[in-house]
């Protein structure tokens, strides 16, 4: 994901990652506790949506049959005030 994406939902998923993560390393630091959110972000296969949206799939029928790719917290970085937080694949489903 990122932030210069020409997609809105993609722009926002974005700030809403990056005001999640900034809230709770800012809660870190006020504790003084090593930042660890443990933090899970799941998307379904945008190819699959894509279709079930042309095909007028069912809800019970994509929750079903559309995979889901869950991917965690890795880390961050903050430089020349851009923010880069890093999520890795953990598993599909």
């Amino acid at each position: 994901m990122t932030s210069d994406s020409p997609d809105p939902i993609e722009q926002r998923k974005v700030q809403l990652m990056a005001q999640v993560v900034g809230g709770c390393l800012r809660d870190a630091e006020r504790r003084e506790v090593r930042f660890d959110p443990g933090m899970l972000f799941t998307v379904p296969s945008e190819w699959v949506m894509e279709r079930a949206r042309r095909e007028d799939w069912s809800p019970a029928r994509i929750a079903a049959v559309v995979p889901k790719y869950e991917y965690e917290y890795w880390k961050h970085r903050e430089t020349d005030g851009v923010a880069e937080i890093t999520l890795r694949f953990k598993q599909a489903s």
